[in-house]
């Protein structure tokens, strides 16, 4: 049972880090270059409901297929020492397709959650849903905070946001709303007249 906490809060680090430092990459980084700025992009297609421009990349909505292996990859890299130190004796190539499996439900998980939390309609199918409705907040939280406050990158995993103290319960942008991304001019007026 330690063994398998342990493996999830690593799961759930992972995801903050992996959605914090490479999909919120900074212009001009080797990350930038290579993984691209469709995440950023999506974050200027939501609005203050947290709908979607008319006009959005619906690619950004989705986690690649590609993607998924490079979970797969981190996720052996992390996960084979930590069950290492357990002695517990799985064959390496067993954990290579446990990672797979992993990197195909954080993937499948991703698209119908983040689809979801982004099509408003959706959501009376789980209003009876607490875990749903909390994970749709969360996510809210992560779109509706800005600069440097921004927060919330567990969408699969929830957790590492507490541990890295990257967790927001109320939207608070009175920072960064004196100096905003022009395609946020609008939602900042909104946030100050409320």
């Amino acid at each position: 049972i330690i063994l398998i906490i342990i493996l999830y809060i690593e799961l759930s680090i992972g995801e903050v880090i992996v959605h914090r430092y490479i999909m919120h990459n900074k212009e001009g980084t080797l990350i930038r270059k290579y993984y691209g700025n469709l995440h950023n992009t999506h974050h200027l297609d939501v609005l203050n409901d947290m709908k979607l421009k008319d006009e959005y990349n619906e690619r950004g909505l989705y986690f690649a297929l590609k993607d998924s292996f490079y979970v797969a990859i981190l996720t052996f890299l992390v996960w084979y020492p930590t069950i290492q130190s357990f002695d517990i004796k799985l064959k390496s190539e067993y954990l290579v397709g446990i990672c797979l499996v992993i990197g195909l439900i954080y993937k499948f998980s991703w698209d119908f959650l983040h689809y979801s939390f982004h099509q408003i309609s959706e959501l009376d199918k789980f209003k009876n849903n607490n875990l749903f409705l909390w994970l749709f907040k969360n996510h809210s939280y992560h779109h509706l905070v800005k600069g440097e406050k921004k927060g919330n990158y567990n969408i699969i995993f929830p957790g590492g946001d507490y541990l890295f103290n990257t967790y927001n319960n109320c939207i608070d942008n009175k920072e960064y709303c004196k100096s905003p991304h022009p395609s946020h001019i609008k939602f900042c007026e909104d946030e100050k007249n409320k």
